[in-house]
C-alpha cells in the first residue's frame, strides 16, 4: 500500500516509511492510514509499446470518488524515428530467431513422442513388412512381422499389413511435419511485422496440435 503525505504532497511512502519517521508512535499491526496521509489506490498502467515505449508513475490526483489514485504516463524511448525503427528491427529479429528455434524443437518433440528411441527397429519393421508383403505373403515370416503377430494373436499377413499401414500413416504425418516446419520457419524469416509473425506462430501452433491429436501423443 502506498501513501502520500498531506501536508507537502510528497510521493510515495509506504507503512515502512511512515513507521521510521514516527518512531515515538506506536501504530497496530494492523496499519491504519496515519492523520496527514491519504492512501494511494492503485491504477492499471495505460496501454503501451514495451518496445519502444516505457511507464512512468507520475504524481497521484483526487479521482472521482474523491480517492487518490495513481498516475502514469508513458515515455517515449527513442525520440528519433531512425532509433525507434532499430529497435523494432532488433526486436522482431530476436522473436523471429526464437520462433525459429521453437518450431525445430516442436517438431523434434513430436518425432521423439512417436518413435521415442526405437526409429531403427520401426524401419527394419516397415522394410521387412514390406518384403513379405511383395513375396505374397509367403516363405519365412521375417522376425519383425513374426513379433508382432505373436505378441497380438494374429496371423502374419495381419501383423504385416498392420506394420505397414502405422508406417504408412507416420509417412503422412511425417511428410506434413516437415512441410509445415520448413514452411513456418521460411514465412517467419520472410516477415516485415511481430503482427504477421504472430499469425505465422498461431498457424503453427494449431498444425501441432492437430498433428499430435492425429497422433495420439501428448
Amino acid at each position: 500500500m502506498a501513501y502520500i503525505k498531506l501536508s507537502d504532497n510528497s510521493y510515495p511512502h509506504t507503512e515502512r516509511d511512515i513507521r521510521a519517521s514516527n518512531p515515538q508512535t506506536s501504530y497496530p499491526a494492523s496499519f491504519p492510514c496515519p492523520d496527514g496521509y491519504a492512501v494511494v489506490f492503485p491504477a492499471p498502467q495505460p496501454a503501451h509499446d514495451p518496445i519502444t515505449q516505457s511507464v512512468r508513475e507520475i504524481a497521484p490526483v483526487i479521482a472521482s470518488t474523491g480517492n487518490y489514485e495513481q498516475r502514469w504516463v508513458v515515455v517515449e524511448l527513442y525520440p528519433l524515428p531512425a532509433d525507434k525503427a532499430a529497435a523494432i528491427a532488433a526486436n522482431l529479429a530476436t522473436l523471429k530467431t526464437a520462433f525459429v528455434k521453437q518450431v525445430d524443437q516442436d517438431a523434434d518433440a513430436i518425432i521423439k513422442a512417436v518413435m521415442g528411441e526405437r526409429a531403427t527397429e520401426y524401419l527394419l519393421a516397415e522394410q521387412e513388412a514390406t518384403a513379405f508383403k511383395a513375396a505374397g505373403y509367403a516363405g519365412t515370416v521375417p522376425n519383425s512381422v513374426s513379433s508382432e503377430a505373436t505378441a497380438k494373436g494374429v496371423t502374419a499377413q495381419v501383423a504385416c499389413d498392420t506394420i505397414l499401414a502405422t508406417a504408412a500413416g507416420w509417412r503422412a504425418a511425417q511428410a506434413a511435419l516437415r512441410a509445415n516446419r520448413l514452411l513456418s520457419k521460411a514465412s517467419a524469416s520472410a516477415t516485415v511485422d511481430a503482427a504477421a509473425l504472430d499469425v505465422i506462430k498461431a498457424q503453427w501452433v494449431a498444425f501441432t496440435v492437430a498433428l499430435k491429436a492425429q497422433l495420439g501423443v501428448a
